[in-house]
């Protein structure tokens, strides 16, 4: 964004910020337009306006009316202090002399002090008024004889200004609004290389070894944190493309998308923070390697597979790369459920960053057209300050974007006069022929535009599917379990292999072994049980050793400690009778007391 206007405007107006202030730039031909247009916007409450004019010699006169209104309020600030101290003194202390000066008047001036002072800090010109920079700046790029309105407002509040302006006088003025720039996140989107069936399961095998598990790790939710912060900035975005729609600007097609699919963003991410607690988070194993040290082992395999299908998810591909991973890491059981919620993350978060850059590119047009008409006004008034306008446009912008550049090379195909140094000043500062530039922003465009529509698309696919099947299919604990000699595994219903899972689950948490070694032990110890034991058919089922009369056994065959949630419930389970009749007895007593006790309280009255 051009010039300390712009800088100011972004300045402190993060995404976590309710109002984000925009520049409207207004050129008039005569004076008489520009006064009632600024008298216009003030009655209406626009007040943070200025108005500029240059004379034919150069000479530039402002019309800034927050200078008269802020001396107007330090003055009434000044008189109401100082009038409230002289009273107080008054009333309090008598008129006293204090070195032959009342303390009344004394006191009066110094409450004046501190009430101007006061008001002057507070009556800010970066709050109420036009930044002197954007000021001056703008009054640079002018031509003779020419008038500049700046409206600086909420982006969201200046649909009303922009119907006002043009509606009034015989002669539109050129109308331009410059959009606040955020500040980018710090992990912007790279797209990666996307990769032939064939290359992604070597790549994930390739992923699984260089991962690097954190032994002793430091539990905290960043990765939710960093979800609830691109909630705000999507939320953001679609609130300016919204803005932006309804003052007529266009934007990419990216943007289109996002837009549209809000509502699947949201209620996406609603599902993840429902779906993934930080209690359950916190049990995720973590990486201790580079990119994504400290986050959630499969956040980052959740990552390669959405960045190098180019954000393209579908059964196949999630099965596939998912099993040629486990061929080198097992997934434990959390990490598995955890893998939709996290490739659900994965997604949003680059669709976050596709929604910045549509923001930033929908900023950079609207730009581009303000430096487009400086550009033409120069030249069809006078051909000698083009240049002069040329070396403003360098000087505000040092590092051009490629789109930037683009947009403005367009709106100049017709003014060859004006093309062509500007063209040359392009291909000098970005280093690149025109023509290769021209081809890699478009092909970005049509990359930003496919990868949104996967990215929506596989948001959509993800929450069609039914992961219990894809969970069981993947997790290495059920193929195990499925062994069980007995045969009874396999045709339980889903909630009670659950159980038996989630057993294994707490097990491998109290003990050194893997959740696979231990199913591999219970497999083990069912199939010793069914060829020892013919009375008790049940041992040789694995869910008599996961939640029945094995479970003690199996504990102190793995030398680990059950948890004392289980362990409570275990005895419970083992007197039922006792607790039942304890609870019917202690229930029975406590019902006859209260009643005991009601029918022989006195009767006070």
């Amino acid at each position: 964004m051009a010039g300390n206007l712009e800088n100011a405007v972004k300045k402190g107006h993060n995404v976590g910020q309710a109002i984000r202030q925009a520049v409207l730039v207004g050129y008039f031909a005569t004076k008489d337009e520009a006064q009632r247009a600024i008298r216009e916007l003030a009655q209406r409450g626009f007040r943070r306006s200025a108005l500029i004019h240059k004379g034919t010699e150069g000479d530039v006169h402002c019309t800034d009316p927050f200078l008269r209104r802020r001396a107007l309020r330090l003055t009434l600030a000044a008189i109401l202090s100082g009038g409230g101290g002289g009273l107080a003194s008054l009333l309090l202390h008598g008129p006293l002399s204090f070195w032959n000066i009342p303390s009344a008047l004394l006191l009066a001036l110094v409450c004046a002090g501190i009430g101007g002072l006061t008001a002057s800090a507070w009556f800010r010109r970066s709050g109420f008024g036009v930044e002197q920079g954007g000021i001056r700046d703008h009054a640079r790029w002018l031509m003779p004889d020419e008038f500049a309105l700046i409206l600086q407002a909420p982006l969201d509040s200046l649909q009303y200004p922009m119907a006002l302006l043009r509606e009034g006088g015989d002669i539109h003025p050129a109308l331009f609004v410059i959009h606040p720039r955020h500040e980018r996140r710090a992990e912007a989107r790279v797209p990666a290389v996307k990769l032939s069936p064939a290359q992604i399961l070597e790549h994930s095998r390739r992923h699984a070894v260089e991962q690097q598990v954190d032994s002793s790790p430091q539990h905290t939710v960043e990765l939710l944190n960093r979800l609830r912060q691109s909630r705000r900035w999507i939320r953001r975005v679609c609130a300016d493309l919204t803005a932006a729609s309804r003052l007529e600007q266009k934007a990419t097609a990216a943007a289109d998308w996002i837009l549209d699919n809000e509502y699947i963003l949201e209620g996406n991410i609603r599902d993840v923070l429902v779906n993934l607690p930080a209690r359950f988070y916190k049990q995720l194993p973590i990486l201790a390697s580079d990119p994504y040290r400290g986050l959630p082992c499969i956040y980052g395999m959740a990552k390669n597979l959405v960045s190098h299908s180019e954000l393209r998810l579908d059964r196949e591909n999630i099965l596939a790369f998912t099993e040629a991973y486990q061929s080198v890491r097992t997934l434990t059981i959390g990490e598995l459920w955890a893998l939709p919620q996290m490739m659900r993350i994965a997604l949003i978060e680059s669709i976050q960053s596709l929604a910045v850059t549509a923001l930033d590119d929908l900023g950079e047009r609207q730009l581009a057209d303000l430096w487009a008409n400086r550009l033409i006004t120069a030249n069809r008034r006078d051909s000698n300050q083009l240049f002069a306008i040329l070396a403003e446009l360098a000087k505000a912008e040092p590092r051009p974007s490629p789109y930037f550049g683009m947009q403005l090379i367009g709106l100049l195909y017709d003014e060859a006069a004006a093309l062509a140094p500007v063209q040359s000043w392009l291909e000098r500062t970005l280093k690149t022929p025109l023509q290769d530039l021209n081809s890699r922003e478009l092909n970005r465009q049509t990359a930003d535009q496919l990868a949104c529509g996967n990215a929506i698309t596989s948001l959509r696919a993800l929450a069609l599917l039914d992961w219990r099947e894809i969970f069981e299919k993947l997790s290495r604990v059920e193929q195990v379990l499925r062994h069980d000699p007995s045969g009874i595994y396999p045709g339980m219903d889903f909630a009670t292999r659950d159980r038996c899972r989630r057993a294994i689950e707490a097990l491998a948490r109290a003990s050194t072994l893997t959740e696979e070694q231990i199913a591999e032990r219970v497999i083990t110890l069912a199939v010793r049980a069914g060829r020892e034991t013919v009375a008790d058919e049940r041992r040789s089922h694995v869910g008599s050793w996961l939640a029945g009369e094995g479970r003690a056994e199996l504990v102190r065959e793995l030398s680990c400690r059950e948890a004392l949630r289980y362990r409570s419930l275990a005895w419970v389970y083992g007197h039922n009778a006792a607790v039942y009749f304890a609870g019917i007895g202690g229930f029975s007593v406590l019902f006859l007391s209260l009643i005991t006790g009601l029918v022989l309280v006195p009767d006070i009255g």
